[in-house]
């Protein structure tokens, strides 16, 4: 948005960019601003300002000469802690502080948004069994949220769990709170999915309420216990950190490529899987307690270009 001041004792033109913009409340915003003067015209001392709507000052920048011929700057403010639409006015002033030209830009200030997310769940659980999940907590502007309250609710819709995330972050990352929250599984058997839920909060900065989902198998107790060992099968050392699937159940071996899962009898597909190596599908019977040794052949290496063919 530009305007041209004809009321003054020169003929210059200021140029805002962007015009308009979103972000969130509190957040640091950066204009460039462009002003054209009169050709000969002194630039030394001018200064771009910006009021806010009682037309109070909220940030201040010299400007100076652009490659083009024309004036340029880059200016920084912070927006309002409310929500809502506000018109800042940007000024090109001399040392006598009087208004060369002006410009505007429109800022819509919006609600810090809260991503939630879900993780740790085990795959299955018991009817009416406790089981632990964390939640996790990030602001789009990185704000702390120290003691933030997260709930989980069931698939009937009561709180099956709640927590307050701290203010450690977790490991590795640079603004994810987290809580760790016992929850209660349904009575019922199936896939529940449950929902994560925080509320909105109108202090400054607002925040929005955050929402996310995660789904875990509810099953009845099982009664066979499932030993599976996965090997190499180039010279049948074990092999950890293989998947295991007996769907829904899962499971990763451990260091003697050993893996165990306490499931209902049934019909299964034990599906084995391991970076580096060849996958392994099979449908197996499941009556009672069983020992499985499987074998992986390694992955064929990825052929190059200059590979002989």
């Amino acid at each position: 948005m530009s305007s041209e001041n004809n009321a003054t004792a020169i003929d210059a033109m200021l140029v805002v960019t962007p015009q308009s913009l979103k972000a969130d409340a509190g957040q640091a915003v950066t204009l460039h601003v462009e002003c054209t003067v009169p050709a000969g015209f002194d630039p030394q001392g001018l200064e771009v300002i910006v009021l806010d709507p009682p037309e109070a000052e909220v940030a201040r920048a010299p400007i100076y000469p652009a490659p083009d011929g024309g004036l340029e700057t880059e200016i920084t403010l912070t927006t309002p802690l409310q929500t809502g639409v506000t018109k800042f006015a940007v000024l090109l002033t001399a040392e006598s502080n009087d208004a060369l030209a002006r410009g505007e830009v429109e800022i819509t200030t919006r609600a810090h948004r809260i991503q939630l997310s879900a993780w740790d769940a085990p795959t299955t659980v018991t009817p009416g069994a406790h089981f632990e999940t964390h939640i996790g907590l990030v602001c789009s502007s990185n704000c702390k949220l120290d003691g933030q309250e997260v709930r989980v609710i069931d698939p009937n819709g009561a709180i099956a769990g709640a927590g307050h995330v701290g203010g450690d972050l977790w490991p590795g990352t640079t603004a994810l709170h987290f809580a760790q929250v016992t929850i209660s599984a349904p009575a019922e058997t199936g896939l529940a999915h449950f929902k994560v839920v925080t509320d909105s909060d109108d202090n400054a900065p607002p925040h929005d309420a955050g929402e996310a989902n995660f789904a875990v198998h509810v099953m009845p107790e099982g009664s066979c216990d499932i030993r599976v060992e996965v090997l190499s099968a180039d010279d049948e050392t074990p092999l950890a950190n293989a998947q295991v699937v007996l769907h829904p159940y899962r499971a990763v071996t451990d260091e003697q490529g050993s893996a165990r899962l306490i499931v209902v009898p049934g019909t299964y597909r034990l599906m084995l899987s391991r970076k580096g190596h060849m996958p392994s599908v099979e449908q197996i019977k499941v009556s009672d307690d069983a020992s499985i040794l499987r074998l992986l052949a390694s992955a064929p290496g990825v052929r190059q270009p200059e590979d002989d063919y």
